[in-house]
């Protein structure tokens, strides 16, 4: 495939646009939320952690690109002069090298993520630049299963790019946060219904119980129920009983007062 003038442009200024940046280790890792649309993407799908990595030929030329996605080479990199976290390494006969460090920093251009890979072996021909990647990933739901990366071109043998048509770069619902307390409180609804069904079958077929009996340890919950109930009666006349104390004393202050000593205690009392 030959590299469209306008992908190799995006794809350099990507890679100039910033620095490289380390690997998240949560669940936010390779995905990315558009502040503007607020629409979710997450190439987690696509990152392996075992088994073997993703590869991509550069037909004509005898390339053959080892790549992970979010993720360093699971597969042998011991050829590699720098074999710490790369996550891209490019091989031909006898010669590897890495095309750069894992990162999960996702970048939306247009309509393509992209994922860098900086810090990779010196470029060929000169000693201050290191090699780089760029992978580009279009969303594409016609491809068969997550699709495969393909080799678009480099630029002086120091900066590659590929492009990835897949479904696992198409947007999509952000996952909930899961917390203590809902899980807490889904798992004691399952419970407590659970209780109540088999409860209830028990003491129907087996104690041949009949109406509210049929619920399981009823008598007990009658007894917490009246219990509450009669706390709640005995709360409650006590707050009224202090409202009316309380009424009780005012008006006792105003008693046997004339108007002009009770116009100075509802003063007091106001202002």
């Amino acid at each position: 495939m030959r590299p469209t003038l306008a992908f190799l442009t995006v794809a350099a200024m990507a890679l100039l646009a910033a620095g490289p940046t380390a690997t998240k280790d949560n669940d936010d890792a390779c995905t990315y939320k558009d502040p503007k649309t607020e629409r979710y993407y997450s190439l987690q799908a696509l990152r392996r952690t075992t088994g073997e990595d993703w590869t991509a030929e550069a037909y004509g030329t005898g390339y053959k690109f080892h790549l992970n996605v979010c993720h360093e080479l699971v597969g042998d990199k011991s050829h590699l002069k720098n074999a710490e976290e790369a996550a891209i390494m490019a091989q031909r006969d006898d010669e590897y090298f890495s095309l750069g460090q894992t990162s999960d920093h996702l970048i939306f251009r247009g309509d393509r993520l992209l994922l860098k890979y900086t810090n990779g072996d010196r470029c060929e021909g000169s000693s201050a630049f290191d090699r780089s990647s760029l992978i580009a990933f279009v969303c594409d739901k016609s491809v068969e299963g997550l699709g495969k990366p393909e080799f678009v071109g480099e630029a002086n043998k120091c900066a590659y790019f590929f492009e990835w048509r897949t479904p696992a770069a198409c947007s999509t619902s952000e996952p909930s946060e899961s917390t203590f307390a809902g899980t807490f409180f889904v798992v004691s609804f399952v419970l407590q219904t659970l209780y109540m069904f088999f409860g209830i079958l028990y003491n129907r077929f087996t104690k041949q119980a009949r109406g509210l009996e049929q619920i399981p340890h009823y008598h007990t919950w009658k007894k917490v129920f009246d219990y509450v109930k009669d706390m709640s009666m005995i709360i409650f006349a006590t707050i009224i009983g202090k409202i009316r104390n309380r009424r009780s004393a005012n008006n006792a202050r105003y008693q046997h007062v004339g108007e002009s000593d009770a116009n100075t205690l509802i003063d007091d009392d106001f202002i």
